[in-house]
């Protein structure tokens, strides 16, 4: 091993023994070895929910496979309450939302098998201005470990700093959260601990709270929006090593299946939380969701890097504007890495060094977590990742004769228009093979509509792609003169097999780009088309 790598070798161990010496100061309950997984009402519903929709959820749930996959924590978060307490001092749920009550919810959520939560507040008053716990602790944790309550979302607002005088926000944090993980350990009732903070900058709970609660918020809320959900991503990613088995960075709720992000970056959202080690509580109406969303929120292989043993929120090895790198060791020895292209699209690359696997195998197989499609690789590792996608991989040790060889091919120039005149394109596709096998029999096919002319301007076939080598595969397009603006869709199908490949099967992947003809009527005189395009 060079001295390079073992440099590298040397900080994952220094990482990874901080991050272990965290365990002996988490919070004592037992709880939460695994980031918590669940559901909470406020993503989807805000206040506009009853007793009902609970109950639909976690039958909804249930039939939807999620508590074997995990889901186990359902609660209602802020509005569940009535606007006062009872006349003897005590929270009650609000009677037209919960007419007999919680009892029967919380019991029926039990009886499906799941775990039930509550919300409120450190402070006076819940954020939505109801009753809060504040000079009530060990009455409302007496309480909620009577009614059964399993897992305890406890908020920060309308706390009373001016009963703490010359105490910064973050001293008056210490001592309220504090106060309330004492009154849940006398109940003598096992209940995860939820610090939720996040409008509040000041109170840094990452640098204090891992012997105080079992997460607690790095963020300030999210929202169903990429450039919001990407933010959120990066300021938790900061704080890896704060995170551990009972003690966890919360960067907030899941936002899949809300509509305000498409499928890829709900993709990319869930892959993100997932390498975190971030709490996967799910947000959105999972009664009436599409099946592209449970797709998404019940991929088991992603969720089982969530929910690794180890306890390792994923790193960044590679960061800038476009692209990040960010791996994460597993307790079997595997390491999962997501490739995210923040911005646009573009080809990523990384290497097992990198990626911080022991790199002395003679191959290692890369698993494709959203594909489920397995390759292999020798020390290289890249993809084709689209803009706000990623690529998500389990890698483990292997053989070359374990799956076909890994490979990236993309349109390594978009067909772009040469003469518009004679409507005429060129475009060029890339095949690396970064496999740990030659690359046989490949053949590269191009279909396109009927009135677009092709020509192949380099070799469409090859009888061999070496290991670590590439070939370009370029054509000429041609369109009729009175082609109207707009586009044309074309796709390249390459195929080849490999020397493992039993009977020589073939692989078969398409590429699809497209030709476009701008409308030059549309372009104004500054040069700016306000026309369609690709």
């Amino acid at each position: 091993m060079t001295n390079i790598a073992n440099f590298k070798y040397t900080l994952l161990f220094t990482w990874l023994t901080c991050s272990l010496l965290c365990v002996c100061v988490a919070l004592d309950n037992g709880l939460a070895r695994t980031p918590p997984m669940g559901y909470d009402t406020w993503n989807a519903y805000h206040c506009n929910y009853d007793a009902a929709t609970l109950m639909g959820t976690a039958k909804a749930m249930k039939e939807a496979g999620m508590l074997e996959l995990g889901y186990e924590y359902i609660y209602p978060d802020d509005c569940w309450l009535a606007p006062e307490r009872t006349a003897d001092g005590k929270l009650q749920p609000n009677p037209y939302k919960f007419p007999y009550g919680l009892k029967p919810v919380i019991d029926y959520i039990h009886s499906l098998g799941f775990k039930f939560g509550i919300y409120n507040c450190a402070g006076t008053r819940t954020c939505a201005g109801f009753p809060g716990c504040y000079g009530h602790y060990d009455e409302c944790a007496q309480q909620f470990a009577e009614w059964g309550v399993d897992y305890i979302k406890f908020d920060w607002c309308n706390v009373p700093f001016a009963d703490y005088p010359g105490l910064n926000h973050k001293e008056v944090a210490k001592i309220l959260y504090s106060e309330f993980r004492d009154a849940l350990n006398r109940t003598g009732r096992p209940i995860v601990f939820s610090m939720c903070n996040g409008w509040d900058p000041d109170v840094r709970p990452w640098e204090w709270a891992s012997d105080v609660s079992n997460l607690w918020r790095t963020t300030m809320d999210i929202a169903d929006n990429y450039d919001v959900m990407r933010d959120r991503y990066e300021q938790n990613i900061l704080h890896g090593d704060k995170a551990g088995p009972g003690h966890w960075n919360n960067p907030d709720m899941l936002e899949v299946g809300n509509g305000g992000m498409t499928t890829t970056e709900y993709i990319t959202h869930f892959s993100l939380w997932s390498i975190m080690a971030a709490p996967l509580v799910i947000g959105t109406n999972v009664i009436n969701m599409s099946e592209t969303t449970k797709y998404i929120l019940t991929n088991k292989e992603v969720i089982d890097v969530n929910q690794d043993s180890l306890g390792i929120q994923g790193f960044r090895v590679k960061h800038d504007i476009a692209q990040d790198i960010i791996t994460k060791p597993l307790s079997d020895g595997d390491v999962a890495v997501v490739l995210f292209s923040a911005n646009g699209g573009g080809v990523i690359n990384t290497t097992i060094d990198e990626v911080f696997m022991d790199p002395s195998y003679p191959a290692y197989v890369l698993r494709d977590l959203w594909s489920h499609n397995e390759t292999t690789v020798l020390k290289k590792i890249a993809a084709y990742v689209d803009a706000h996608a990623v690529a998500m991989y389990r890698i483990r040790p292997g053989k070359p004769s374990d799956a076909p060889p890994h490979h990236v091919i993309y349109w390594d120039s978009n067909p772009a228009l040469v003469s518009y005149a004679e409507k005429n394109f060129t475009g060029g596709l890339r095949i690396e093979n970064l496999g740990a096998s030659d690359m046989l029999d490949v053949q590269v096919d191009l279909e396109a509509p009927s009135d677009v002319e092709v020509t192949p301007l380099t070799k469409t076939k090859f009888p061999i792609i070496y290991m670590d080598s590439e070939e370009v595969v370029a054509w000429n397009f041609k369109l009729p003169n009175n082609t109207s603006p707009g586009s044309k869709s074309i796709t390249a199908v390459v195929s080849f097999t490999y020397p493992y490949s039993s009977s020589r099967e073939r692989i078969s992947h398409s590429y699809g780009s497209s030709l476009t003809v701008p409308d030059l009527e549309a372009l104004g005189k500054d040069g700016v088309c306000s026309c369609s395009s690709s």
